[in-house]
């Protein structure tokens, strides 16, 4: 569950970003946009190609359970390789944003 919690953090941050910016292109203070998508697109990078692979790394290598949850262990590397793929397509998206 605290995994959860950080994977939807970093997802929200940029969310709130692109909305922000989606909000300020309807406005007359299009400058603003521009730099708000220049930040967003900053922040997606950090966090959706940096920090989720760091956590997912984690998740690989650090995950301790307790004896009582050791038969939940494949549960884990199900759950671990989902975060990996979705590394993989974040890097995807990212190339699209170039």
């Amino acid at each position: 569950m605290r995994i959860g919690v950080l994977i939807s953090f970093i997802h929200n941050v940029t969310d709130i970003l692109a909305g922000l910016t989606r909000c300020f292109t309807q406005t007359r203070l299009s400058s603003i946009s521009a730099v708000l998508f220049l930040s967003c697109v900053a922040v997606w990078i950090y966090f959706r190609n940096f920090a989720l692979p760091v956590m997912t790394y984690a998740c690989w290598t650090m995950a301790n359970y307790s004896p009582q949850m050791e038969s939940y262990y494949l549960l884990h590397y199900l759950l671990s390789s989902f975060l990996t793929v979705l590394c993989g397509l974040h890097l995807y998206w990212t190339s699209l944003f170039f």
